[in-house]
Parts: structure tokens; sequence; C-alpha cells
């Protein structure tokens, strides 16, 4: 076997034993390894002159992005049109799931005051954390905050982490307040929309 082809196949045995060791069946384990071992070396001999290669491993956390994006909105409680929106159905109807719902009183100005129902709960983000939302990242977030029901007094751009009854995650950023919306033509004005994921 000429040198060459015998420096490849020691070079492969190397790196196989290598990857070997990272065969692992359970996940924290693996983990715990990887996070010991970064920055290996390979020595090996070509033409006679010694060559280090140096790697890096790189664990990433894990990462479960969260459903697209979609949109809602909610009016005046006391006006004409809904002023609720079920962020589970994506319908303005109330039904199962978590609902915002508007608590502002008939005949005051719109503030896009709301509470959450069917046992949801939720803690103010950032615009971190609905830009780069992951069910983990959310997970964190609200598990950092102090969760309520309710929101007195929203504002455009604030991000809000919702723990659903069921435990799932909800990310909600409010795009628009706007106090003298008269889509429903009527007395009890304003209407408050938003992103969610």
């Amino acid at each position: 076997m000429d040198g060459p082809t015998k420096e490849r196949m020691d070079l492969r045995r190397k790196v196989l034993k290598v990857l070997r060791r990272f065969v692992i069946p359970k996940p924290s384990t693996c983990q715990v390894i990887f996070n010991q071992h970064t920055g290996y070396k390979t020595n090996y001999l070509r033409d006679g002159v010694a060559t280090t290669k140096s790697f890096d491993i790189v664990v990433q956390a894990q990462a479960t992005p969260l459903s697209t994006m979609r949109s809602g909105s909610f009016y005046h409680v006391g006006g004409s049109l809904p002023g609720r929106w079920n962020v589970t159905t994506d319908t303005s109807i109330a039904g199962s799931g978590t609902v915002l719902e508007n608590t502002d009183v008939a005949g005051t100005p719109f503030t896009g005051a709301f509470e959450l129902s069917m046992g949801s709960t939720m803690v103010v983000g950032s615009a971190a954390n609905y830009d780069n939302a992951t069910v983990e990242s959310a997970e964190a977030t609200y598990n950092a905050g102090t969760a309520v029901t309710t929101n007195n007094s929203p504002a455009v751009n604030e991000v809000y982490v919702v723990k659903t009854a069921t435990g799932d995650f909800i990310v909600i950023k409010v795009t628009a307040i706007d106090p003298a919306d008269n889509t429903c033509n009527c007395g009890n004005t304003g209407k408050m929309s938003f992103d969610y994921k």
C-alpha cells in the first residue's frame, strides 16, 4: 500500500474513532460530552512532515419554531362589532381556546385594554421575543416573568408571551391601537390590531 493511500486510511480510521465517541443514545449525555470536548486536534504525517488539523464541535440549543404568523383584531367591547379575538381558532368568536377580550367601558375612550380568558396567562416580553420566537424562547421568557391575565394599558409594539390552558405558547405583538376607528359606525369607537404566532 503506497504512502498517500495509507495516509488517507489512517486519517479515516482516526476520524471514525472520534465520531464513534459521540454515538450515544441519550441526548442529555451527548450534550454534556460535546460541551466537554471542543477543539479536537488530529496529527498526521504527509511527506514526512507533521501536520495538525483542528476542528471545533458546536452544539446549538434546541429550537422549535412557532407556527406561522397570523393577524387579529378586536373593537371596543361597547360597540357593535366583536370586542374579542380567539388566537386559538383565529376568529372573533369566543368559543374554546385563548381569547383576548376588550375591557374598556362603554362611553369611555378606547385604550385597547384586554383580558385573557379560558385559563390562559401572559407575561410582557420584548421585540426580540417576537422576532426570534421559538417554543423554547417563549417558555424561557414566560418562566422569567410574572404571569397575569389582564393588561389595562397595552402599547403598540408591545409583546406578550401567552401560555394557554393546555400548556402551549403563543407570542403576540400589538401592531396598532386606534381609538378613533369607526368601522362599527357606532358610538363606541376603537380598534386594536396585532400579529401572533
